[in-house]
């Protein structure tokens, strides 16, 4: 016959409770290093401030001048995405043929094995597009704002690197899982 209290007894509470004290133990430094302190946010001062910040939102600005001024922004914007996904296409569309081995012509020729050198130079063009999409577009941002100076041309590069790696990757993939037998056929023609 089972304990009914063994049946409800989880084994790795101890564990569990171990190291949640350790993490606790091992953060507890860096909270008081950072000088957090979440009083501030409930200090009636600070409600204040908070209320005559969300008061500013309401009317919302209408003038013919700051309407022109969003119209404008708004479209730099779309013209800076614009601009960096064309660019992203142009880079990323070359980058998956190349890391695409099912379209190889070499391998397309040669029965489906791709010649020494079609893989060699597969592997670091895939490196490259794990680099381009695992470095955030901020990052890619502040290092070209640092490069190029504040303004479109930085916003345009680090969309156009960013997402040269996320559509380079995706290509691949879908090229990858092509049927390679039209090709060869045309090849083959």
């Amino acid at each position: 016959m089972l304990n009914p209290t063994a049946a409800r007894h989880d084994p790795a509470t101890a564990p569990r409770l171990m190291l949640t004290l350790l993490a606790v133990a091992l953060l507890w430094p860096g909270v008081r290093l950072s000088e957090l302190d979440l009083g501030v946010l409930f200090d009636g001062s600070n409600a204040d401030t908070m209320g005559t910040f969300l008061s500013a939102f309401w009317p919302p600005e209408h003038s013919g001048e700051f309407l022109g001024l969003l119209w404008q922004a708004t479209l730099e914007t779309l013209a800076i995405a614009t601009a960096g996904m064309t660019l992203a296409l142009a880079v990323a569309i070359p980058c998956a043929l190349l890391a695409t081995r099912a379209l190889s012509l070499s391998a397309l020729s040669r029965g489906g094995r791709p010649a020494w050198w079609a893989q060699a130079l597969r592997w670091p063009v895939r490196g490259l597009l794990i680099v381009l999409r695992s470095i955030p577009e901020i990052v890619w941002a502040l290092l070209f704002v640092r490069a190029v100076g504040l303004g479109p041309t930085a916003g345009v590069l680090a969309i156009a690197i960013t997402y040269a790696g996320m559509l380079g990757k995706v290509y691949a993939e879908i090229f990858e899982s092509v049927d390679p037998l039209p090709a060869r056929a045309l090849l083959g023609a």
